[in-house]
């Protein structure tokens, strides 16, 4: 069995950062029915505050959207008749996204088996659509890569989520979830959800390290499923 995992993990671009940072603070009031100058002030300031925290959420939601987000970790294995092979390479900046993003590529030219993800379908999309932002010519022909992104497939792409959940997005479990369901060890110390603040800290070992874990994680749920799908 000849497969490659693939997994990312995004963060929002410095230029999303800027136009969120620009946005001019809405003019606020409080309720028609408040006289008192001190509550009437105490409103305004209470809703100022909570537009504020929520700029910064919306900062760190970039990262779910490849038009404001870009590729912040990129993680691999591959697994086939020559052993198994694996990467895992943060982007501190920018430019170090391109490097990621031909790097991409070039293991999928080299790597003819199944590409194995989890909610892959995300990852796979993102990493084209900054492929395609960033002038980075992909290494398949364009029927490859549009059979990632076919429903009830398994051939090209084995997304181990959409497998477990039959495609049925509403479904929930994460990839900790899963595993703990089939007795797989996996570190979920370090979740998705931390990547922002971790990125902030400049933590990029930690970054590093969980989308390391993530990858090995999926290389063992694969491997106990697949027998079953395909």
């Amino acid at each position: 069995m000849s497969f490659i995992v693939i997994d990312v993990e995004t963060v929002y671009t410095e230029a999303h950062k800027t136009a969120v940072l620009a946005e001019p603070c809405p003019e606020f009031k409080a309720p028609s029915n408040y006289k008192d100058e001190a509550k009437i002030a105490e409103s305004i300031a209470k809703q100022k505050g909570e537009w504020e925290a929520g700029r910064e959420q919306r900062i760190a939601q970039g990262a779910l959207d490849p038009r404001t987000g870009r590729i912040l970790c990129f993680g691999a294995q591959s697994i086939g008749p020559l052993g198994t092979h694996g990467v895992t390479n943060p982007a501190k900046d920018e430019a170090r996204e391109v490097e990621l993003l031909r790097e991409f590529w070039q293991l999928i030219a080299e790597n003819t088996g199944t590409v194995v993800t989890f909610n892959g379908t995300f990852d796979l999309r993102f990493l084209l659509l900054r492929s395609i932002i960033q002038n980075v010519k992909p290494s398949l022909a364009p029927h490859a890569i549009a059979s990632w992104f076919r429903r009830y497939s398994t051939l090209s792409h084995f997304d181990c989520r959409a497998v477990l959940n039959n495609w049925d997005s509403r479904e929930a479990g994460t990839l900790g979830d899963w595993c703990k369901a089939f007795g797989i060890k996996h570190d979920d110390s370090v979740k998705g959800s931390d990547i922002y603040a971790l990125y902030v800290k400049g933590d990029f070992n930690a970054i590093t390290t969980h989308c390391r874990s993530d990858v090995g994680a999926t290389v063992q749920l694969y491997s106990r499923i697949a027998p079953f799908y395909v």
